[in-house]
């Protein structure tokens, strides 16, 4: 019977042979090797693409803690942004208080000087009268 089938198969290859519930595939061997080459570059494939699988997934891990960088990143960037905003509306108070304060001292400044000059004013009219009337009397 075997020589029957490969009688059969030497005719066309690769041919598919059933004998009951068994099934026969016949190649010559110049097929076997191209089945061998097959297989071995099916297992080269499965390989690389099981590493490839693995660098997906390492690379697909790294974009979600990005992404949580990204977003605490975001979330710093807004309180930095909160923290200018409140330290420019102190530094704008400040800047008010510093301006009242300077009006304040230069008022009184001013009010010094003019009470200065009124005592000057005055301690010199009574000085100068004072010597008047010495005079006077030290003449008389």
């Amino acid at each position: 019977m075997l020589i029957a089938l490969s009688s059969k198969a030497q005719s066309s290859y690769p041919s598919k042979q059933i004998i009951g519930k068994d099934t026969v595939i016949c190649s010559n061997i110049e097929q076997q090797k191209q089945y061998l080459n097959w297989k071995i570059n099916l297992n080269e494939c499965q390989e690389i693409s099981a590493e490839k699988d693995i660098k997906i997934g390492l690379l697909d891990s790294l974009i979600k803690a990005q992404s949580m960088l990204i977003t605490s990143y975001v979330g710093q960037s807004y309180n930095y942004t909160k923290l200018v905003s409140k330290m420019d509306d102190m530094a704008l108070v400040q800047g008010k208080k510093l301006d009242a304060i300077t009006d304040a001292h230069t008022k009184n400044l001013r009010k010094q000087k003019v009470k200065s000059i009124a005592f000057g004013t005055t301690l010199g009219t009574f000085t100068f009268a004072f010597a008047g009337l010495l005079i006077y009397q030290l003449i008389k």
